[in-house]
Formats: structure tokens, sequence, C-alpha cells
């Protein structure tokens, strides 16, 4: 008979339960358990094969059924293997000692991200001359974790996969080097320049897959620009609308955003977009400085939430911050540039910013007008809208698919 080992193996990774990574911020809780965890090494092109990239995993984080913590986050870690780390529940065992952390998917409905290593040799991606990838894709759970009534019982299923996403690591430089971008978040230090007063920092990057991307450019049915605009809100919320807004819900919307240094200190100041809008139904997106968040206003989505039970019109929220960035040659200091994609797929809804964060959700408009866009400001600051494009009729991911 084979005899048993003297010690067992140890777990490579745990963290003590419902506990937070920094004071929560960030990353959110660690729940109770771990799922659908996937382990890659990355570097700033994209998966690294060489085994020195930074070593990642990806987890939906559950609470307890009963617990402190009921619902679930999809999170991710990085960190490094060590020899007796401080978490290690076996001595002398190698386990993942993390360093950063952050939500994959800002998104409350958004779960158990899977992925895998794609090749620069593979067939794909030779024809659009990518590197080598690591590429995921989201789960969108639309009835909630089975907590809500709709949409499963008026239409016989729900949830979606969400667009692909390439990872990365994320370099952002000329940071200035502050208490903000020292603290325990979601990125960590990678270069200091004393001199200069600024720090590299690096964190989880992430956006659409390439080929996606170029396919909603290169085969819209229609493409608009709008012209730069400077808003402010003033008192009231501001909407202006756009002079053309598309004909559906199914287009892709690039924007880049630039805001006065005196916005970090608004504590009203929201600004973004309106979309599906009509008279009667629309929803709001947009960031806010008083709490870092990027927020999806689903509070006036549908109307049909009054007639229908178990419509989720609860706004969605992500944390985000913009760094203040040091010009080297001539040393004046500006937040930096919010570069925002928005992928309306009917009534699903993906946000990207700067490479580096995601969140999607769901609203359901009913009537067939509410297809209006609108830019949207609120607050006194003044914000510079550029670079504005509108792509609409999203390509048909099935296209052989019986309908």
């Amino acid at each position: 008979m084979k005899p048993k080992p003297s010690v067992l193996p140890g777990r490579t990774w745990q963290e003590p339960a419902n506990s937070t990574w920094g004071d929560g911020t960030w990353a959110g809780r660690w729940g109770f358990n771990f799922e659908v965890v996937n382990t890659l090494r990355l570097d700033n092109q994209g998966a690294s094969t060489n085994g020195n990239g930074t070593l990642f995993h990806l987890t939906g984080t559950e609470g307890g059924r009963y617990g402190v913590q009921g619902g679930r986050q999809q999170q991710w870690a990085a960190g490094s293997l060590m020899k007796n780390a401080s978490n290690s529940c076996a001595p002398n065992r190698v386990s993942f000692e993390v360093n950063m952390a952050g939500i994959l998917d800002g998104g409350l409905a958004a779960y158990a991200a899977a992925g895998k290593f794609v090749s620069s040799e593979a067939a794909i991606s030779q024809r659009s001359g990518a590197p080598d990838r690591y590429i995921t894709w989201v789960w969108l759970i639309g009835d909630f974790y089975g907590t809500f009534d709709f949409p499963v019982a008026q239409q016989g299923w729900d949830s979606t996969l969400l667009t692909p996403r390439e990872l990365y690591v994320k370099t952002i430089e000329n940071v200035v080097d502050n208490s903000a971008a020292n603290e325990v978040g979601s990125w960590r230090p990678s270069d200091r320049d004393e001199e200069n007063g600024t720090v590299t920092l690096e964190t989880l990057g992430q956006t659409p897959v390439s080929e996606a991307i170029a396919a909603y450019k290169e085969r819209a049915t229609q493409v608009f620009n709008e012209p730069s605009r400077d808003l402010s809100g003033q008192v009231d919320t501001a909407t202006t609308a756009f002079q053309q807004s598309p004909g559906s819900r199914f287009y892709m919307l690039e924007a880049s955003l630039s805001f006065p240094s005196s916005a970090r200190e608004s504590n009203d100041l929201k600004a973004g977009f309106q979309i599906h809008a009509s008279n009667l139904e629309s929803t709001n997106i947009y960031y806010q400085f008083s709490n870092e968040s990027f927020v999806v206003d689903r509070s006036q989505s549908t109307a049909i939430a009054a007639t229908t039970n178990g419509i989720d019109t609860r706004n969605e929220a992500g944390r985000f911050r913009f760094w203040d960035i040091k010009n080297p040659s001539d040393g004046t200091v500006e937040i930096e540039t919010l570069d925002l994609q928005i992928i309306v797929d009917n009534s699903i809804i993906e946000i990207f910013a700067n490479g580096r964060f995601a969140l999607s959700t769901q609203v359901y408009p009913w009537y067939a007008n509410s297809t209006g866009i609108s830019y949207f400001v609120e607050g006194g600051e003044q914000v510079a809208f550029s670079n504005v494009t509108v792509y609409e009729g999203l390509t048909d991911a099935w296209p052989e698919r019986s309908r």
C-alpha cells in the first residue's frame, strides 16, 4: 500500500473569509468562495509565454448564502508566487501573494469570466496582426442570479456573453507621485522619478477584442461624427441632443472628455451621455468626481417597469480613478483625458474607459423611438467633449443562425 504523504498539499491562494483587499474600495470583498478561477501571465503586450509576465487570477467571488455578503463580484488579482508567503496555509509551500487587485467588470450581474490563450500564430491573429493574447469573456446574468422574475418568464431565457476582451498589463506614465497614487488599490507603482515627482503605475488593462472593434467600424451601416463641444450643466442638468441619433439600438459610441483641474473639488459634476432616450424613457451614463465612479442611471430606462414585476432599474456603478498627469516637457499638470467607448446591443450596454475599466448592464426601453443620444452634464464645471463618433449597425455574431 502506498504510504500517505506526511504533509498535505497546501492551497496556492487563500484569503480570510469575507475580507477585503485594502479597505475594499477598489476590489470589493473576497467573499467566502472563489469560483471559475482563471490563472494567466500577462505583460504590456498581452499574454506572456516566457513565464516572466505578471501572474494574474480572474475569480468570481461569492458571499455567504445567508451571510454578510450575499452577492457576487467578478474580480482580478495580481501578484507573485512566494515561498512561506504570509497567506500560506502550509509551511514551506509556494503560495500566491497579492500586490494589487480590482474589479474586472463593475456590473453587479457580470460574472463567471472565462478565457483562453490565443497565439499570434492562430489564423485569426494572423489575419489581424495581433500578438499573443489572453482573451476573456464575461457572462451577464439577466435575472440577477435568479432573484428577479424578469426576463425569464417573459421570453423563456436570460443571460448573454459580452464582447470578448483582450487583457494585458496597462502602464500609466508621468503620474504625479501623491498620496492617491500610493494607496492600496487596483494599481501598483512600478517606477519612480523622484527628480520630477512622478511615478509609473501598472494595472490590469482590458479592451474589447480588436477584431470586434474593427468589424463594428468597417461594417457599420452608417457613421456620424458630432462636433466638439464645451458644456456646463450650471445648476440644473443639461442635455444637448446629438445633431443625428441612430435609428436603431445597435451601435458603438466613442468619445473623449476633458475635465478642468477644479473638477476634483466638485461635489455635483456629472458628465457623460444620455442614450435610449425619448420623452418617456432614457438611460444616463456619466462619471462623477465626488465618489470617483461611473454610474448608469437606470431609474427612467424603461416605461414598462411600472407594470411588469422584476425589472431591475437600480443604478449600476463602478469605481474609476483619474490620474494627474505631469507633462515632462513643461511641468504642467492636467487630469488625464477620459477615452470612452460604449457598445450598445439592444438591451445590453458595455462601457469601457481608458483601457482599464469596464461596466456592463442591461436596460429594457419599450418605445420604438427611444433611440436618442444626448450629451449629459450636471454641475457648474465645464467639460470638453471631442472625437464623438457613432458607428451604427453591429456585426451579426451568428450570421448562419436561424431567427
